[in-house]
C-alpha cells in the first residue's frame, strides 16, 4: 500500500507476515540504501496511516492532481493499495 502524507512525500506499506527476521532486514536495509527513512528501523516510529488527519500547516492539497478524489480533506490519501497480498 502507498500512502500520501498530505504534504508531499509517499510511505510504503509492506506485508511482513510470516517472514523470517534476516529477509525483513534485508528489505530494510535495500529499501534505506534507495531512499527509504533510516528512522523507521525503531519499531516504534510513528509512520503515515491510511487516511490518517494532518492538521498542521505542512498540509498541501497541490501535492495531488486536481482530479484526485478528497484532496481538499487534510487526509492522508491511499493512492495504491492491492489487496491480493493478504489474501
Amino acid at each position: 500500500m502507498v500512502v500520501f502524507s498530505a504534504s508531499k512525500s509517499l510511505h510504503a506499506w509492506f506485508r511482513c507476515k510470516g517472514q523470517p527476521e534476516e529477509k525483513l532486514y534485508e528489505f530494510m536495509r535495500y529499501a534505506v540504501s534507495i531512499g527509504a527513512d533510516p528512522a523507521t528501523w525503531l519499531r516504534s516510529q510513528f509512520v503515515r496511516l491510511p487516511d490518517g488527519h494532518r492538521n498542521d500547516k505542512k498540509y498541501n492539497p497541490n501535492a495531488l492532481p486536481p482530479e484526485f478524489p478528497n484532496r481538499e480533506a487534510r487526509r492522508q490519501s491511499v493512492i495504491y493499495f492491492n489487496p491480493e497480498v493478504i489474501r
